[in-house]
């Protein structure tokens, strides 16, 4: 098959994206309004990437390990290690900007910074443990779903099919991260035969909120059940209940980080 002109629509609509990068991302980081083009560049080449060699990264992955452990580990192992490697790159990206002082330095929306990115590391890391076995628990639960797919090659999915499977994705993780974030945001719980209402914001979440998110890590500073609630359950129910293809938690790598 000639797939000379497909690579060639892929270069100009990647020309295109850098143009537009190189005249705005300064602004888009700056939330100053317009395409945050930064994003858009960065979903678009990724999505190419995993297009083009995902099949051979996950066959490479799962013989390694072999058949015992192979699918998992190229099921949400690999997955898992995609976002420890975005995450920490914009992190540590982030955290050198804020040591050096230059044109970007104007940009930064919170100046008041409370702990430092070295401070927040370790229990950032815990929570991202946490994400992995939660990962290998659903995998296992759900016999594989959200991850069995992962040998359809991906250009035999119509991209009305893709797009739809990323877009329930979307909103199956944001209708649950929403409604856990707003319970930890109640701060007078009335519960029956308890004299005193409970503050679920001081006891759970109230961690998340005292660095003021001015340090890239940051987003991920937050207690054990706080992780669990807001970030790891709206990442394993979509796939675990609608069977979407890999392709969609491999780009939500780099978005979610």
């Amino acid at each position: 098959i000639d797939r000379k002109p497909e690579r060639r629509t892929e270069l100009a609509t990647m020309t295109l994206l850098a143009q537009g990068w190189q005249n705005n991302i300064f602004e888009s980081v700056a939330g100053g309004g317009g395409i945050p083009w930064i994003y858009v560049v960065l979903m678009v080449s990724w999505y190419y990437t995993l297009k083009h060699n995902m099949l051979g990264w996950y066959y490479s992955v799962e013989d390694y390990f072999g058949p015992a452990y192979g699918p998992v580990m190229a099921g949400p192992v690999f997955a898992w290690a995609l976002h420890m490697f975005f995450y920490h790159t914009h992190s540590a990206i982030y955290a050198l900007l804020d040591s050096h002082k230059g044109p970007w330095t104007k940009l930064k929306v919170s100046s008041f910074d409370k702990m430092t990115y070295s401070q927040m590391l370790p229990n950032v890391i815990k929570n991202q443990l946490i994400f992995l076995v939660s990962g290998v628990a659903a995998f296992y639960a759900s016999s594989g779903r959200g991850w069995n797919r992962a040998t359809e090659p991906y250009a035999d999915i119509s991209m009305k099919e893709a797009l739809f499977e990323w877009v329930a994705m979307y909103l199956m993780y944001e209708a649950i991260f929403y409604t856990n974030h707003r319970i930890l945001h109640i701060t007078k719980l009335k519960i029956p035969f308890i004299e005193k209402p409970v503050n679920l914001y001081s006891l759970y979440h109230k961690e998340h909120h005292s660095t003021f998110a001015s340090v890239g890590v940051s987003g991920l500073y937050m207690g054990s059940l706080d992780c669990v609630l807001t970030q790891t359950l709206p990442q394993v129910i979509g796939p675990a209940i609608f069977d979407f293809h890999p392709m969609v938690l491999w780009l939500r790598g780099p978005l979610g980080a």
